[in-house]
């Protein structure tokens, strides 16, 4: 499952003006595999029940909020 993910997250990073969403089960993904997604992600949204995080976005640092 790792594999698939790298193979197809790595594939689409160059492409410029266009915008793409993956959902992740973090239930059913190890920790490794929901890092490296995140890392390589300009946005990361949690979702939780109703509710909504952004965990990361473009120009915030480390623990500064989007």
């Amino acid at each position: 499952m790792e594999r698939y993910f790298e193979t197809i997250t790595r594939k689409y990073l160059d492409i410029r003006g266009k915008m793409s969403f993956m959902f992740l089960n973090v239930d059913m993904a190890s920790a490794y595999l929901t890092k490296g997604l995140e890392e390589d992600s300009d946005y990361v949204i949690e979702v939780v029940g109703d509710d909504l995080k952004l965990k990361k976005c473009p120009g915030a640092a480390g623990n500064e909020a989007c």
